[in-house]
């Protein structure tokens, strides 16, 4: 290709721009306030912990929230119980980056949808190790839950996952408007029936729930944040076959 023919291919539009600004000037800000959400989601889950009195509460909400249980929402919520588990959870993630990477041919593109989505997750796990808040009490609907309160509660590990894996499609979307616009409600719905499944089922509390979005969303943003203006830069530079991402319009 000619240098003539070059200057006239127009340059693929980056939708990523935006989150590339986060790492500098006056997207800093931005990135404190998501380290200030991290710390708030950890000092909080400590806070109610240790807090009998909270628990006792969000106990009488969570009943108000759990109407009598039928057969069928009962399955769908232990098939998502099921299919979130953290070995399900990361096989559908490197499926879809597998996926991405042979649609697209773009290893960068599929590295930071994966990264993304095993970062922002996987940091409630280390949460959880922290706060070891204790399941709520009120596991009364018909079914054995012992193999599923063996780890602690807060924040919720399953909403972490489903909020980290909406973040990273939605990553995926925005190089379409319109697939973007139709994706992010999609997201929104996906996130809310899986945080209800788990209230649903007596696993934890509301603010457990909240937390793992929370937190999740945080992670991402700051992760994203070092990944496409440091991290990701120096490793295409470093590696030419790793190619920068081809965001297609």
């Amino acid at each position: 290709m000619s240098d003539a023919q070059r200057r006239t291919v127009p340059a693929r539009p980056d939708p990523l721009r935006p989150l590339r600004r986060l790492s500098g000037g006056a997207g800093m800000p931005l990135v404190v306030a998501l380290i200030a959400g991290i710390a708030v989601v950890v000092w909080f889950g400590i806070a109610v912990a240790t807090s009998s009195e909270w628990s006792r509460a969000e106990s009488r909400v969570l009943g108000a929230l759990i109407p009598q249980h039928r057969p069928v929402p009962d399955a769908v919520a232990l098939a998502i119980d099921a299919v979130f588990d953290p070995a399900p959870a990361l096989a559908i993630t490197i499926a879809v980056a597998t996926a991405v990477a042979a649609a697209t041919r773009d290893i960068a593109r599929a590295a930071t949808f994966a990264l993304t989505v095993l970062v922002s997750w996987r940091t409630g796990e280390l949460v959880k190790l922290l706060v070891q808040r204790a399941r709520p009490d009120v596991l009364d609907n018909g079914h054995s839950h012992a193999d599923l309160v063996s780890s602690t509660a807060y924040p919720s590990g399953h909403v972490g996952f489903a909020t980290a894996l909406s973040i990273g499609i939605l990553v995926l979307a925005r190089d379409h408007r319109r697939r973007s616009t139709i994706v992010s409600p999609a997201c929104v719905l996906f996130v809310a029936v899986v945080a209800y499944s788990r209230m649903y089922l007596g696993l934890h509390y509301p603010t457990d729930v909240l937390a793992g979005a929370v937190l999740a969303m945080c992670v991402a943003g700051v992760f994203l944040a070092w990944w496409l203006n440091r991290a990701l830069p120096v490793l295409t530079m470093a590696a030419g076959w790793l190619r920068p991402p081809s965001w297609r319009p």
